[in-house]
């Protein structure tokens, strides 16, 4: 199953996600755009006569450059971030997935978090100075212990949970379809974002 989506929805569902206002939506498209100059996703064609096409991975991966904003992050940089990291991200996708339907607290729940030190100033380090993002997998024990092993050495930490952001897309992306088929439409959603990770993860 394979989902399609324009510009425009795509943009009212993240614009609705973070809260935006509405009078701030063209500034919130200026952003989106800026992220898609940057390379965030040369797959995706765009131009005139021709509009532009996005399936459930665009979206997700989009999402996660807007998270990467909240962080600070500027496009360029949240674009190096991504396509550096892509296979550990596209495996994150594939656990948050699978946790969709998980309650936190459950035995097992165990979200994809991305924790990483956001370089603000990154731009102005030599190369060998950058840090990329480190992706892991684990429970909520160990992700305590990751963090305070990592902030003894570094005094900055920013938190991405991919699993929470994948959740709220599934649940944004079936809020104007009737409440019987909501949980079609989320499934549906889930369904697409497999398929999407599965053709991009080189180990699969």
């Amino acid at each position: 199953m394979q989902i399609e989506m324009g510009f425009s929805a795509v943009e009212a569902m993240l614009a609705r996600i973070h809260n935006v206002a509405d009078d701030k939506r063209i500034a919130f498209q200026g952003r989106l755009k800026s992220l898609l100059k940057a390379g965030l996703l040369p797959h995706v064609q765009q131009g005139r006569g021709k509009a532009a096409v996005y399936g459930a991975g665009d979206v997700a991966i989009l999402a996660l450059a807007l998270e990467f904003a909240q962080m600070g992050v500027g496009p360029e940089r949240a674009v190096e971030i991504i396509s550096s990291n892509m296979q550990e991200i596209v495996r994150s996708v594939l656990h948050s997935v699978r946790m969709q339907d998980s309650n936190v607290g459950e035995a097992g729940w165990s979200p994809a978090i991305i924790f990483f030190d956001p370089n603000g100033l990154a731009p102005l380090y030599p190369p060998e100075a950058d840090q990329g993002v480190q992706v892991k997998f684990a429970n909520i024990e160990e992700f305590k212990d990751e963090i305070r092993e990592t902030l003894r050495s570094q005094g900055r930490l920013a938190v991405i949970s991919i699993t929470a952001m994948i959740v709220e897309i599934a649940k944004r992306s079936a809020a104007d379809i009737p409440a019987g088929m909501q949980n079609f439409a989320e499934a549906g959603f889930g369904t697409a974002l497999v398929h999407w990770a599965k053709t991009h993860d080189l180990n699969s």
